[in-house]
């Protein structure tokens, strides 16, 4: 079974690396840069793990945890 990771950040770069890192431990990833979307990705299901930026310019990421 794969686990799936939303990882939440609004800095590309910052982002993607977090995401290249986990893709080389074989796990799934989704990304996003909105907390909306995060929030939307959330409630379909699926995910296993969140790693999440609080500081977003749309969300605060403590309503999102």
């Amino acid at each position: 079974m794969s686990v799936t990771v939303l990882v939440v950040e609004d800095e590309v770069k910052i982002r993607d690396l977090v995401r290249r890192y986990l893709e080389r431990e074989d796990l799934a990833v989704v990304t996003t840069g909105s907390g909306a979307e995060a929030m939307s990705i959330l409630e379909r299901g699926g995910i296993d793990l969140l790693v999440l930026d609080l500081n977003l310019p749309d969300v605060a990421g403590e309503t999102i945890a």
